[in-house]
């Protein structure tokens, strides 16, 4: 969409200035700016197996690791509505959370 090549300066602004957190993105170096954003779709692919493998598909952090991101952006009550916790299955596409919940952990 537009808002996404504007804020990467795929195009850029004809007239005032894009600013994130005060900052006109025009003084960010160009790299450092598309390293900085990250575009997640509204309703983002999901695998199918569980949330821990879906939050850490490479297996290389620690549970406590995982908690800690996933309660930084607020995936604490995702984690706790179930008994397994971090185990919990995923169904194909993500059928099973909102559209939200995918969206965070996509974040992740």
């Amino acid at each position: 969409s537009t808002i996404c090549m504007a804020l990467s300066r795929v195009i850029e602004a004809y007239e005032g200035a894009v600013l994130i957190d005060g900052t006109d993105i025009a003084s960010v170096d160009l790299d450092s700016l598309r390293e900085a954003i990250a575009v997640i779709p509204q309703d983002p692919a999901i695998l199918e197996g569980t949330l821990r493998f879906n939050l850490d598909p490479s297996g290389r952090s620690s549970e406590s690791q995982i908690l800690a991101i996933a309660n930084s952006v607020s995936l604490g009550d995702l984690i706790k509505r179930d008994p397994l916790g971090l185990d919990q299955q995923i169904t194909e596409m993500g059928g099973n959370l909102s559209c939200g919940e995918k969206q965070l952990i996509c974040i992740c």
